[in-house]
């Protein structure tokens, strides 16, 4: 099935629909949306992204949009650990060896795998809405302590596509520059960690 001005790639376990912009010689811009969301909720920070260069891939996720499972056997699992293996496998599929990597909300989560996970393939990690490790009271309270927000809000949504965009490509532009590569940054013990079994 194909979708209007969406693309289409295969892994061993899906057949994900993405949308692309920008040059296909920019550097690679992976975009995770979040639940229950689209490709398209990223419109204008893709806008703005391709605008400075970038080349940005947005897959659907599994379960959402035209993204489908190859086979009806196959167990359906929305496992942070699933998505997370879905990007990797949707960068293999594309022959990218290195990326930059934006996550929101369930993407978010996703993100933070994948980096974790295989460290050398992110060059750069963005996430929007969600705080690493900042999912409960307790966590959000130490964070506070540390002089950090803790928070896990929409309040970039709220204030308009536009704003959003903004700070997405503000985010984008300071790792690309202030912040080391996240290999670098990765602990020893995290780099050799795989985040449990291969997630079907």
């Amino acid at each position: 099935m194909s979708t209007p001005g969406l693309r289409t790639v295969r892994t061993h376990v899906l057949e994900i629909a993405y949308k692309e912009a920008g040059s296909p010689g920019g550097e690679p811009v992976l975009l995770l949306h979040g639940w229950p969301d689209s490709v398209r909720i990223r419109d204008a920070v893709v806008h703005a992204l391709t605008r400075e260069g970038y080349r940005c891939l947005a897959p659907y996720l599994r379960g959402f949009g035209p993204t489908r499972f190859i086979a009806s056997s196959t167990p359906r699992s929305g496992q942070a650990t699933a998505l997370a293996q879905d990007a990797k496998d949707f960068a293999d599929a594309l022959g990218l060896d290195r990326f930059i990597l934006m996550g929101h909300d369930w993407g978010g989560f996703a993100a933070y795998l994948v980096a974790a996970s295989w460290p050398e393939r992110v060059k750069r990690l963005v996430v929007l809405s969600v705080g690493y490790g900042s999912t409960t009271a307790n966590r959000r309270s130490r964070c506070r302590k540390r002089g950090h927000s803790g928070t896990s809000g929409s309040s970039t949504r709220a204030r308009g596509s536009s704003a959003s965009s903004e700070i997405a490509v503000s985010l984008l532009r300071f790792v690309c520059r202030r912040v080391p590569s996240t290999a670098s940054m990765m602990p020893a013990s995290c780099q050799r960690r795989r985040w449990g079994r291969r997630a079907t």
